[in-house]
């Protein structure tokens, strides 16, 4: 029922904390323009924009799904299950803190395992560099 809520809320966060990161790598303009001249690598708030993406992607997917099965209502409480009683409340409520975390966390964890492997492959790009 409402599942895509933890990975729309982890994604607001990361949105957040790219652009606070964003905000501080721009004051450190001089240096970052150094490094990013000799290394040419990714910054930490695009990698954050990156996984905010993911999961406001998979946000969106989840919540159309959820529309399109009647459990999420264009108008306040937004949830049907809030309009049946306690127990469907805490049904709803129940899944949002399993699946839906487990959602993020799986999101989270992909994006984790696509940014090791990009690392990876950028270090071996750099060692062929060099050696040619």
């Amino acid at each position: 029922m409402g599942c895509f809520v933890a990975p729309v809320t982890e994604a607001i966060v990361v949105t957040a904390a790219a652009f606070i990161v964003k905000h501080k790598e721009k004051k450190n303009a001089d240096k970052m323009q150094s490094m990013a001249k000799e290394e040419k690598k990714d910054t930490i708030s695009t990698r954050l924009l990156r996984l905010s993406k993911l999961l406001f992607g998979g946000g969106i997917l989840l919540i159309f799904e959820h529309i399109w099965h009647g459990e999420v209502i264009p108008y306040f409480p937004f949830f049907t299950a809030a309009t049946e009683g306690s127990e469907a409340v805490n049904e709803m409520l129940y899944e949002i803190s399993t699946t839906g975390i487990l959602m993020a966390f799986l999101c989270t964890l992909v994006w984790g395992v696509i940014e090791i492997i990009r690392y990876k492959l950028d270090k071996k790009n750099e060692k062929e560099a060099v050696l040619e």
